[in-house]
């Protein structure tokens, strides 16, 4: 008895008109793209691909996918939609399916190179549903096929590469200041070198010394703007035996010399591909911004209603022409790199690593990358007196112990999160509310955010429940969440006490949002009691 079944439910061929240079896909079931003719660039949000007639591309519910015609001719895709479900109840008299796509790949995932047997699948399930309509049974049986041809097939093998990859970028993250070779990284990975280098250009898109140069001229950038040390010494702990070799390199990336860099004065027009929440409370309106990055802010957009975004891969788009003095990038653009080299054509890079300090932290250390300190420190100061109000309002709530924490629910389960994202940081460290027991010990203590099944929910149960929902069908997983068994079977203390919160305001919580998702909270917290 199968365990896990997947169900056709549509096989249609894509729309194209030749006129459209681009079109937009709104994904609401797990989709499989294949491109039976031409080829296609597909900008899956955070990466960008080349879709080819020999490669699939598979997208989740409730993201957005854009497609670029390469050239004059008009592509041929193919779109097939389709659910997943595990068996969940099993018994003489019948057998029952639950809907979990849990076993499904990321959004993005781009399978290797397929046999020709894929794409005479994809053109058979095309003529059945032209001739008849898809029919259950039979397409079901060379749908599964596909799947095991695509999906399955790569699956393991790429979970194996997953795990050595990140290991080794982890490694170059932490130790980028200490010597890396590339016969070091092969034998952490646990492959030959020669196949390690191969397999790292595939995966991340720079050659491995690329990427190495890449994160160290990076973190001397930071060093650069925010101390007043030496070239030398920033040599030595990025990683570079010289000065004279950091700037050689460090001119071969950006175009300036470290002097130049460190001597440009504080940037007035930045381009925001993240932080824009850092930026506007440091009293900086971008003078661009990413499109996903304002979709993705809510609160934010009264702030940005005059700020032109850019889409896509940023091909062709007019950043030249907007006089940017810098590029405010997130370090997982490294993962293209095709735009992190655009957008150094454009002004130099400043890259950072999104949620590596907890927001208050990192609004400081923006500040003073920008030689903004003062305007950081104003900010810090009203936002501390927005807190302490507040607190005078929850004083009842604080007095009595009772707990608060932050959910996100996903369609297979719940991420708990730190103090370094969506705006947990308002109820621990500003409030002043203690967590469950659990999220202490298994995500404020070790400080990492925390995913658990969905019945693990009660031992993570907290007083005020503030619970993330977004995406395609979050108003149908909020009503189920509300008559779920899981959560009447929760604590007494915490009955009646689920705060919905929306996606789109709590995505990120950087400067100004971290502000106004307090007041979110607050009210809440006042309405609930």
């Amino acid at each position: 008895m199968e365990t896990t079944i997947h169900q056709l439910k549509a096989c249609r061929l894509l729309d194209w008109h030749i006129q459209e240079q681009a079109i937009l896909l709104r994904i609401d079931r797990p989709t499989l793209i294949a491109a039976i003719t031409g080829s296609v660039k597909a900008d899956a949000g955070k990466r960008t691909l080349e879709l080819t007639k020999d490669t699939l591309l598979f997208m989740r519910p409730g993201n957005q996918l854009k497609l670029y015609r390469m050239d004059k001719r008009l592509p041929k895709l193919c779109l097939l939609s389709f659910e997943s479900y595990e068996l969940v109840q099993q018994n003489e008299e019948r057998l029952v399916y639950q809907n979990n796509r849990s076993s499904l790949p990321d959004s993005g995932w781009q399978s290797g190179k397929l046999p020709y047997r894929a794409i005479d699948i994809v053109k058979q399930l095309l003529q059945m549903e032209k001739q008849n309509g898809l029919y259950p049974k039979a397409a079901s049986t060379i749908f599964d096929e596909l799947l095991g041809l695509s999906i399955h097939s790569s699956q393991q093998l790429e979970l194996v590469r997953d795990i050595s990859l990140n290991a080794v970028i982890s490694h170059i993250n932490e130790h980028y200041a200490t010597p890396l070779s590339r016969e070091q990284l092969a034998k952490l990975s646990g492959f030959n070198t020669s196949y390690f280098s191969t397999l790292f250009t595939q995966s991340t898109g720079w050659g491995f010394s690329a990427y190495v140069n890449r994160v160290r001229i990076d973190r001397a950038k930071e060093l650069l703007l925010s101390s007043s040390l030496t070239v030398q010494e920033i040599a030595s702990k990025v990683g570079y035996t010289s000065g004279i070799y950091l700037s050689r390199k460090f001119k071969q990336i950006t175009g300036l010399s470290p002097g130049q860099f460190r001597d440009h004065a504080a940037p007035m027009r930045i381009v925001a591909f993240q932080f824009a929440g850092c930026l506007l409370a440091l009293g900086l309106t971008p003078v661009a911004m990413d499109a996903e990055l304002s979709r993705d802010n809510r609160l934010l957009q009264p702030y940005l209603r005059n700020v032109p975004t850019v889409d896509g891969a940023y091909d062709g788009q007019p950043l030249t022409s907007l006089e940017a003095e810098l590029v405010i990038a997130p370090t997982y653009y490294y993962n293209m790199p095709g735009r992190m080299n655009r957008l150094e054509q454009i002004a130099p890079i400043l890259s950072l690593e999104w949620g590596k300090r907890d927001p208050i932290s990192e609004l400081l250390y923006m500040g003073k990358l920008l030689r903004r300190e003062h305007e950081a420190d104003m900010w810090v100061a009203r936002y501390t007196g927005k807190v302490q109000m507040a607190k005078e309002r929850l004083d009842s709530l604080l007095a009595s112990g009772q707990t608060a924490a932050v959910y996100e629910l996903r369609e297979n389960g719940w991420y708990i999160w730190s103090n370094r994202a969506r705006a947990a940081y308002n109820l621990y460290n500003a409030l002043g509310f203690q967590a469950p027991a659990a999220i202490q010990r298994d995500v404020l203590d070790p400080d990492k955010h925390h995913f658990i099944a969905l019945n693990e929910l009660p031992a993570y149960a907290a007083d005020h429940m503030f619970i993330i929902t977004g995406g395609a069908g979050s108003d149908r997983q909020w009503k189920q969440l509300e008559k779920d068994m899981t959560v009447q079977r929760l604590p007494i203390g915490c009955k009646g006490k689920l705060y919905r919160l929306q996606l789109d305001d709590f995505w990120c919580c950087d400067g100004l949002l971290l502000e106004l998702q307090l007041d979110i909270q607050v009210n809440h917290l006042l309405q609930g009691n």
